[in-house]
């Protein structure tokens, strides 16, 4: 298994996102090491509505936010930090909303491992 399998697990990423690239960075105010992950999707990918209860599961993306930054838990020891940037969907029920980033939800297999470990 290689990192970007073994990251790709990490976080559950769902398709169609993928990791772009990932990097180690060193933190000049910590003198620690961080985990940078950036993420993307394949160019014409569908989304699904990210409104509860909607069917719609192949939305068009129409625009991209610019890149955000999640601090996301730790993974092997180090900070670790998802950049990636929002596409903006159309969906035919609903009309333009933003796509929720599956990292930044509480069923993330991570998050829920993490909640066990901690309890």
């Amino acid at each position: 298994m290689d990192d970007q399998m073994l990251l790709t697990a990490a976080l559950g990423l769902p398709d169609p996102w993928h990791i772009a690239r990932s990097e180690m960075k060193h933190n000049e105010q910590t003198g620690r090491m961080e985990m940078h992950i950036y993420l993307s999707w394949k160019e014409g990918a569908l989304f699904p509505c990210p409104e509860e209860g909607c069917d719609q599961m192949a939305c068009p993306c129409v625009e991209v936010l610019d890149e955000q930054i999640w601090r996301y838990h730790d993974l092997l020891q180090y900070r670790c930090f998802i950049h990636a940037s929002l596409p903006r969907i159309s969906c035919p029920s609903h009309g333009i909303r933003v796509v929720r980033a599956p990292w930044d939800i509480s069923d993330s297999p991570l998050m829920n491992y993490t909640d066990v470990m901690l309890n």
